[in-house]
C-alpha cells in the first residue's frame, strides 16, 4: 500500500522492539510535515521515532520533526528511506541502517540536526527577540 500521512504528530508512544512511534512493515508510506517527540522503545537499535524491518519497505520522509527519541531516531533493518528537510534530534548519524539486509537511506538536502536548528535555542527558550523559540 501507499498511505500518505500529513501533519501528524507521534507524541509519547512506546513499542517493546522498534518504532516506538511508528513501524513500518512493507507498506509504500509518504509522511510529510510530521512531528515525532518522547517516542522510546526497549531496542537501542530499533529506531525510537520510525522502524521498519521489511526489505518490501519504500519510503519517503519529508518536513518533518523528531525530538526527545532517546537513542537512535529512525531504524532501516529492511528497505529504503528517501529523506529530506527533515529536523532530526541526531542528524543523519541518528539513522541506523542495517546493510547485510540491503537496507539503506538517501538524503535529498536540507535535513538539520536539531541541535544546530538556527530556529530553537535550549539556553533562551524566549529567542533573543522575545519570540518563543526563535532567535
Amino acid at each position: 500500500s501507499v498511505p500518505v500521512l500529513k501533519n501528524i504528530v507521534f507524541l509519547n508512544n512506546y513499542a517493546l522492539n522498534g518504532g516506538g512511534g511508528l513501524f513500518v512493515l512493507g507498506a509504500q508510506p509518504r509522511l510529510t510535515q510530521g512531528t515525532f517527540v518522547g517516542n522510546y522503545t526497549d531496542n537501542d537499535n530499533a529506531g525510537n521515532a520510525i522502524g521498519t524491518t521489511n526489505s518490501a519497505t519504500r519510503w519517503e520522509l519529508f518536513n518533518s520533526v523528531f525530538w526527545d527519541t532517546p537513542g537512535r531516531d529512525l531504524s532501516i533493518a529492511g528497505g529504503q528511506l528517501q529523506l529530506a528537510y527533515n529536523g532530526l534530534e541526531e542528524g543523519l548519524q541518528g539513522i541506523q541502517t542495517y546493510p547485510v539486509t540491503g537496507s539503506s537511506y538517501q538524503d535529498l538536502g536540507g535535513n538539520i540536526p536539531l541541535s544546530q536548528a538556527p530556529f530553537y535555542q535550549i539556553d533562551t527558550p524566549q529567542g533573543n527577540d522575545q519570540r518563543w523559540m526563535t532567535e
